[in-house]
């Protein structure tokens, strides 16, 4: 009985890991809207070229680079569920939709995403030294490092 006891204490332990761990998957995917990308780059100066990132719900990243207009894409790769709830946690909580703001520059940074039925297109530059340019930057700056730490 004892054997018997500790068989079923495995296997059902088994099961409700399994099922824990579909469940928690299943809970991140689906916090990623269905209309969620988020675009972010920088360009401008004397040669007019931007380069950039796009990632769309499903975490897949292209790299972009050329004129505005005239990008070349091509693939990168792909985010995890924990980079995309990161993402999604940054710009809740930084208020990234509410912010509104057009500043350019000589090297403009830029940042447009579409999220639960919004769209923001924030353009700013590296040396503003307000408090909002200075969350943006540090948003751009996380997103470029979660972006540049997807393995190939």
């Amino acid at each position: 009985m004892t054997k018997s006891y500790i068989l079923f204490a495995v296997v059902f332990t088994s099961i409700f890991v399994l099922l824990s761990s579909c469940a928690c998957t299943k809970k991140e995917n689906q916090m990623i809207p269905n209309d969620f990308h988020l675009r972010f780059g920088a360009g401008g100066g004397f040669t007019g070229i931007w380069s950039g990132y796009f990632i769309n719900q499903d975490g897949n990243v292209l790299k972009w680079e050329g004129k505005m207009g005239n990008e070349k894409f091509q693939d990168f790769g792909n985010l995890s569920n924990e980079a995309m709830g990161y993402i999604l946690k940054e710009i809740k909580s930084k208020n990234i939709m509410m912010i509104n703001m057009q500043n350019t520059g000589n090297m403009t940074m830029s940042i447009n995403i579409t999220l639960d039925s919004l769209e923001n297109n924030i353009l700013f530059t590296a040396d503003s030294s307000n408090d909002t340019s200075k969350v943006l930057q540090k948003f751009y700056q996380n997103l470029d490092s979660t972006i540049k730490s997807i393995k190939k």
